[in-house]
């Protein structure tokens, strides 16, 4: 059951059951499988981004956003400060969000490799 299941999830919802399994850590192959899978359906995925990524990766229609989850050296604290700030408007620019999240040079160093700005 669990395998028709997961087969009718990829056939009718692939962006939103890629975008699952990538954030579940794939189980036997890499994410950058998943990635080509993705692409092979034409779905494009989205570089992370500090005003529309969650913590996991999200799927919506022909499109995978990375999630923050997935950005190397950013801490667990650094998330969930970024994600509570959010709540209160998006950020406007650099110094915005540099100005509200209290972040060590670190992660702000990884947010900023990721290309989430």
């Amino acid at each position: 059951m669990l395998s028709f299941t997961c087969a009718y999830l990829k056939a009718h919802f692939p962006a939103e059951f890629l975008a699952a399994v990538i954030s579940n850590q794939g189980g036997y192959y890499s994410s950058y499988a998943y990635m080509s899978e993705a692409r092979r359906f034409g779905i494009n995925i989205l570089h992370p981004d500090i005003n529309a990524s969650g913590y996991h990766w999200y799927g919506k229609n022909t499109e995978i956003r990375v999630g923050l989850m997935s950005i190397k050296r950013l801490r667990q604290k650094a998330i969930d400060l970024i994600l509570d700030e959010r709540k209160a408007g998006k950020f406007d620019c650099l110094d915005d969000f540099l100005f509200r999240v209290d972040l060590d040079l670190a992660d702000a160093m990884a947010l900023t490799n990721a290309g989430c700005f």
